[in-house]
């Protein structure tokens, strides 16, 4: 009898965070308003791709570039509401 090797939490986390980057790009496409929302979710999704390589495949080079961009990221999306827009 197999046994089924389940999926970690954050892999899991990481794929519909991604399903939901996605659908959300498609969507700023129609209606830049919402570019402030991709940004957060890009950082996020950034901090976790770095989150797994750091505790699933242990590359720590990789972690820190995706930790970096989230950063960038998220200070892009910091700096929206100031009036200060980088991305768009």
């Amino acid at each position: 009898m197999k046994t089924k090797k389940s999926v970690p939490a954050s892999l899991q986390l990481q794929f519909y965070s991604l399903i939901a980057l996605l659908a959300l790009g498609i969507y700023c496409l129609i209606d830049a308003a919402y570019i402030i929302f991709f940004e957060i979710l890009l950082a996020f999704l950034f901090f976790l791709m770095g989150y797994n390589n750091h505790k699933i495949y242990h590359r720590k080079y990789m972690t820190i570039v995706y930790i970096t961009c989230g950063i960038l990221f998220a200070l892009f999306a910091g700096l929206e509401p100031l009036g200060i827009s980088i991305l768009s």
